[in-house]
């Protein structure tokens, strides 16, 4: 092997081994770029998407609560209405 074909085969390996590591760059820069969007999405910290679930337990305990003397009510009237039949 002569040396220029030597030195051709060296580029071309070194070629190979470039192109290589740019494909990792790129994957790796794509996924860095998808976490960060899934994580911007929400927009929300531990912290306050604790606090949203919190503030919707209150709301759905009021709610409940809520539901609970409208039930009664209902009973009640349904009680005084079948009396006047």
């Amino acid at each position: 092997m002569s040396n220029r074909q030597h030195q051709q085969v060296q580029l071309s390996l070194n070629t190979q081994d470039l192109r290589e590591r740019i494909e990792a760059l790129r994957l790796q820069t794509m996924e860095q770029r998808i976490r960060e969007r899934v994580t911007h999405s929400t927009g929300k910290t531990d912290a306050s998407r604790d606090l949203v679930i919190l503030a919707k337990d209150r709301r759905i305990k009021a709610l409940e609560q809520e539901n609970r003397q409208l039930k009664k009510q209902l009973q009640t009237a349904l009680g005084r209405a079948y009396d006047q039949l």
